[in-house]
């Protein structure tokens, strides 16, 4: 079985701090004079904010790839599929059955109202 990133030591560590990272680098961006000149402080924690995210959604793809790769091997997905065409099947029985039920229903409704049938009779 393939180790999943998550249970790998270190990775909770990892993604804790890149959350700090995240956090510290947005506050100390949020604090800096705006500069378009490379070497500035803004350029520079602009850079690593980026840098610090793309890491964490790095991390995060890899776990979700592994998620979906789990998905797919379990055969889940064949056995949704299969439940839906049940219950796709069970609504059109249902459906007829509630067609049957209406129709009869209505007819008995025909033969024992008080113009129906049974009302004629009754009226005798």
């Amino acid at each position: 079985m393939a180790t999943l990133v998550k249970e790998v030591d270190g990775y909770a560590d990892a993604v804790e701090i890149l959350t700090y990272l995240s956090r510290a680098l947005n506050n100390k961006l949020a604090r800096a004079e705006p500069s378009n000149d490379p070497g500035s402080d803004f350029r520079k924690l602009d850079k690593a904010l980026r840098d610090t995210l793309d890491a964490r959604l790095a991390l995060a793809a890899h776990a979700l790839e592994q998620i979906d790769a789990a998905i797919a091997a379990s055969g889940v997905i064949a056995e949704i599929k299969a439940a839906a065409a049940d219950a796709k099947a069970e609504a059109e029985r249902i459906k007829k059955a509630v067609k049957v039920v209406n129709d009869l229903v209505g007819f008995v409704d025909k033969v024992t109202a008080h113009v129906g049938l049974v009302g004629k009779i009754l009226a005798l």
